[in-house]
């Protein structure tokens, strides 16, 4: 089993937090800078609500509840409800979700309970059943894919995922690997320009909610935008979508959740025409092949590097690259052998 390490920046939330765990109130975490704000009751009432497994809600109201803001993530011991409200008599169960679920926490209430995000939405977990979770210690292996499987495939990219530059869809790479899989059922949802993040028009996490729920192979394609366009970047702990990092922070937790049986697996942008130049934030394209590594290694969620892979370099070569970032045809036959030499073959 992966060893677990606790980084610096998670022992010191811990340690401020670990009080919550399991006894249910709440210590005065003002003198940490931590900040409380008051949140009505039914602020979440536009989460479809599923049916829980327990009694259904009552009409009781409750009225105010005082959220202290804190960052760290919590991971689920056992299976636990989520709920639109900190008040299992009184809130919706959006869900019940496996153990091994990891949430982003953004407050702490002032009952006890643990503000998070769920599928995006700040939703609430009791502190009964969860642990800690400081991310993993290393780079998670690839997995070696079954041949035999059917799977349902769904890619959500950019430009190079919808196939700009080619005259037919059918060229890209996504359509040939799920052609050389023997896929089940296949969905693109590439967009050209989009972003990951930033202030942006059509980015991946305004997308991914309408991605379909029957995927058990998904892949997530991009970061080339964010560079050129300038998405700041951010670092590890932020989880908010105008930075590299916190886009990647709440993508990632939420995928994990959209699917919690299906295989994830993240790709760096591909080498591009001039992406040593630091673009408008000053950074290059290598930082943030490297933030989606290091995320990746965080959520325990496999990264196909194609940054550091000298053979996915089609800048020069006008066989593979269509104008030193688009791959040709070419250039997308030999992504989508790559990939499947790598994922189904181990070569």
């Amino acid at each position: 089993m992966k060893r677990k390490r606790l980084s610096f920046r998670a022992a010191v939330i811990a340690a401020l937090c670990l009080p919550l765990a399991g006894i249910g109130f709440l210590p005065d975490m003002g003198q940490y800078g931590m900040t409380t704000v008051h949140a009505a009751a039914g602020e979440n009432a536009g989460i479809e609500a599923q049916t829980p497994p327990l009694p259904g809600p009552t009409a009781i109201p409750i009225l105010f509840f005082n959220v202290t803001q804190v960052a760290c993530h919590i991971q689920a011991t056992e299976s636990v409800l989520v709920w639109t409200e900190p008040f299992e008599d009184t809130a919706q169960c959006v869900a019940q979700v496996d153990a091994g679920t990891v949430f982003m926490v953004c407050g702490v209430t002032s009952n006890g309970w643990f503000q998070v995000r769920y599928l995006g939405q700040k939703c609430y977990v009791s502190p009964v059943n969860v642990a800690f979770y400081t991310g993993g210690e290393e780079r998670t292996e690839l997995p070696l894919l079954d041949k035999e499987k059917g799977y349902r495939v769904a890619f959500l990219g950019d430009g190079i995922t919808y196939g700009d530059k080619l005259s037919s869809q059918s060229d890209t790479y996504a359509s040939l690997l799920t052609v050389k899989m023997g896929a089940e059922s296949y969905d693109n949802y590439g967009v050209n320009g989009s972003c990951m993040g930033g202030n942006h028009p059509e980015r991946f996490w305004d997308r991914y909610f309408a991605m379909t729920e029957e995927a058990d192979l998904v892949f997530v394609f991009g970061g080339t935008n964010d560079y050129e366009l300038g998405t700041p970047l951010g670092a590890m702990g932020d989880n908010s979508t105008q930075s590299f990092y916190g886009v990647l922070n709440l993508l990632m937790s939420s995928m994990k959740q959209k699917y919690p049986d299906a295989q994830i697996i993240f790709m760096t942008p591909l080498p591009r025409l001039g992406d040593t130049q630091k673009n408008s934030e000053g950074y290059v394209l290598a930082d943030y092949a490297n933030a989606i590594v290091e995320m990746g290694e965080f959520y325990d969620i496999p990264v196909v590097d194609l940054y550091h892979t000298a053979s996915m370099n089609f800048v020069g070569n006008d066989e593979y690259s269509a104008d030193g970032l688009h791959p040709t045809a070419a250039g997308h036959k030999a992504l989508s052998d790559y990939l499947y030499g790598l994922l189904w073959e181990q070569q």
